[in-house]
């Protein structure tokens, strides 16, 4: 019988769900939704942290967890990447939903503007006759500069 060690321990607050979905952290959760794990020494780590040095071994120096399903509470080592900071805000869920449903997209004139944020600088992309072609310039202008990270959901809130 195997003794009952941090390990055990870890996982055994996990939901682990069949194929590539979540698995969910059950147990102490931060404000923001990230799973909260004491440490055979006392102190508590981020539970995506751990079960990505679980599994897949140190993250690397100066180096953040993205969680490419943009879910807090998902502790899947496989859907988690190591970022850097910036990266780690590109695929960042947004709270806020645009008036016109679409990221990156409003209401200009009779017509639809896209605009993206990058560097902390507002780019617009231009004004089109249809929301679905002013997302559009959103999503290329979001691929081209974010690469994997960019977060091109639908909805301004969240995939």
């Amino acid at each position: 019988m195997k003794p009952w060690n941090s390990t055990d321990r870890f996982w055994s607050k996990v939901q682990k769900i069949e194929g590539d979905k979540c698995w969910v952290w059950t147990a102490c959760k931060d404000p923001n939704g990230y799973g909260r794990f004491r440490l055979p020494d006392g102190r508590t780590a981020l539970a995506h942290r751990v079960a990505y040095l679980l599994e897949k071994g140190e993250i690397p120096d100066g180096m953040e967890l993205d969680h490419k399903c943009n879910n807090p509470t998902c502790v899947n080592p496989s859907h988690l990447r190591p970022c850097t900071s910036r990266e780690n805000k590109w695929n960042r869920k947004h709270g806020k939903v645009s008036s016109s449903g679409l990221r990156g997209v409003t209401r200009h004139g009779r017509g639809w503007r896209a605009k993206i944020s990058i560097n902390g600088q507002l780019v617009y992309l231009g004004t089109f006759e249809t929301k679905e072609e002013a997302h559009s310039a959103y999503c290329e202008a979001a691929n081209q500069n974010f690469g994997e990270f960019a977060n091109v959901d639908i909805k301004g809130s969240v995939a």
